[in-house]
């Protein structure tokens, strides 16, 4: 029985000291078929943000966003420098700051919710001055609605304030045509 029994000692042993080796193999091969899931993965959350970005900027490229933010950068700006409140005796004006600001709003809360920030980040890149100029003229607009317990569009604000912190410099009061960019740096 000795025999035996000190041949099954060293097969305990063989297996003992086999295991750990085992263990690193499988988890190797485990982790090389996980591999094209991990890249599937990364290709539908790519599509994901890739299909926020677009929605975001359907919503922004709507006509009727357009009309909304021409109205509020020329009809509203001019009641705002004469201090008068525009939402009080103009419809059409108040309804085209209410489509702004829930609009504004909406891509506000999904940037905020967006965990990777690449679709913020180059949304508030490409479009952050608009939204602080649009945000600037509508402060006491937004002032009001916060005071009447009406929509706050909190997000709308939110995405203003991560728009200046990429944006440092305010927006000129006039945008400068690109033309004119273009002839500006050619002559310096």
């Amino acid at each position: 029985m000795g025999g035996i029994d000190d041949w099954l000692q060293r097969l305990s042993w063989i297996a003992l000291i086999s295991l750990p080796f085992l263990v690193v193999l499988g988890g190797y091969v485990a982790l090389r078929r996980f591999r094209p899931f991990e890249q599937d993965l990364g290709d539908a959350l790519q599509e994901a943000q890739t299909s926020r970005l677009v929605e975001i900027l359907r919503l922004i490229e709507d006509q009727g966003i357009r009309e909304a933010r021409a109205t509020v950068l020329i009809d509203v700006r001019r009641q705002e420098q004469r201090g008068e409140n525009w939402w009080e005796g103009d419809d059409r004006l108040h309804r085209a700051a209410e489509h702004l600001c829930s609009s504004y709003d909406y891509v506000g809360g999904v940037v905020n919710f967006d965990a990777s920030g690449r679709v913020g980040q180059f949304f508030l890149e490409t479009w952050g001055e608009d939204i602080i100029r649009v945000h600037d003229v509508l402060a006491r607009y937004l002032d009001f609605c916060r005071k009447s317990g009406a929509a706050a569009y909190d997000e709308f604000s939110w995405l203003a304030q991560e728009a200046k912190l990429i944006h440092r410099s305010p927006p000129p009061a006039e945008p400068e045509h690109p033309i004119r960019t273009v002839i500006r740096h050619l002559q310096s």
